[in-house]
């Protein structure tokens, strides 16, 4: 019964991960979203992407300078505004530039100093269909404002709580308490999928560019696994591709199918998971579902470009 439940999350993963063509170009930078860019100095918002008609290919990325952040009151309570630049190709030329706001009490977004109000909506594409009348796209940038008060909620609580009227929860929920990267790994290795890599080792970079303790482990046909700490707690794994291939692609949905269930997931859970189906959010996929065993919703995207792919596992409160 284990051993199918793994192989039906395996192929369901493997099905959201696998692009319609395998592509060999030279890689595009993959950041992370909330990642610190050193030149320009700035922190990736959201990822800019060519519209679904032309593939949702990663073309840049729409970053933000946190001092240039601020709040101010509009009409009767605060919101939030800041200057957002999009960044264009492999070396992250600036492209354009344009005023965004983001009103919490309402649930709303804006660009422009004229305002014009949009609902921030959960997993929102990128792009809306086609209009045939102007032929052109209409962005929809919820993401970008779920990130920025993501930002705010655990890097500037003292802004979260003046813009929100609540105190901020400035600790993210663990995806695991207690847990050891290394024993995770043989874990996850031990499980029926065959998750075989190499033992996690501290990456002085990467938790320098995180801000905290990170582990890497390397495994076959190219895929990295990265284990966030926090003190001795997990609070993420991100599995990443170095190349798009079938085998690395089988290779990450193996690493997915151990992952939820080293955290906690039982067989039933993963079901359910794949019952609720895999959503699309132009370029960008997200699934998850409930482990009674930690109480909490185990969460992952995974962004999948031409050049690379990658998957992040965090966790929230039910």
């Amino acid at each position: 019964m284990k051993k199918l439940a793994l192989l039906v999350l395996a192929a369901f993963f493997l099905a959201a991960l696998q692009p319609a063509h395998i592509a060999q170009a030279a890689p595009f930078p993959v950041y992370n979203m909330l990642e610190h860019i050193e030149n320009p100095d700035c922190i990736v918002i959201e990822a800019s992407r060519t519209p679904p008609e032309w593939g949702s290919k990663l073309d840049g990325y729409y970053v933000f300078q946190p001092e240039d952040l601020h709040i101010v009151t509009y009409q009767d309570h605060k919101i939030v505004q800041m200057t957002v630049y999009q960044l264009m190709g492999k070396k992250l030329k600036y492209f354009d530039d344009f005023r965004f706001s983001i009103d919490p009490m309402k649930g709303q977004w804006g660009t422009g100093d004229a305002v014009e109000w949009r609902k921030i909506e959960d997993l929102a594409p990128l792009y809306g269909p086609l209009d045939p009348e102007t032929n052109s796209w209409q962005a929809n940038f919820s993401t970008m404002a779920q990130t920025v008060m993501q930002y705010l909620q655990f890097e500037r609580p003292d802004l979260y709580e003046e813009v929100t009227g609540h105190a901020a929860q400035t600790t993210p929920v663990p995806l695991l308490d207690h847990a050891n990267p290394i024993d995770l790994a043989r874990k996850m290795e031990a499980g029926d999928a065959g998750a075989h890599m190499s033992t996690p080792t501290l990456n002085e970079r990467a938790a320098k560019i995180a801000g905290h303790p990170v582990y890497i482990a390397q495994a076959a046909n190219g895929v990295s696994v990265y284990f966030h700490m926090r003190g001795d707690d997990l609070m993420q794994i991100n599995v990443v591709l170095a190349v798009n291939d079938e085998a690395a692609y089988e290779t990450m949905s193996d690493i997915l199918a151990e992952a939820f269930l080293a955290c906690g997931m039982t067989e039933e859970e993963f079901y359910a998971l794949a019952k609720g189906g895999w959503l699309d959010a132009g370029g960008m996929g997200a699934a998850e579902g409930y482990c009674a065993a930690t109480d909490r919703i185990i969460k992952n995207h995974i962004v999948n470009n031409a050049g690379k792919c990658e998957m992040i596992l965090t966790a929230a409160r039910k």
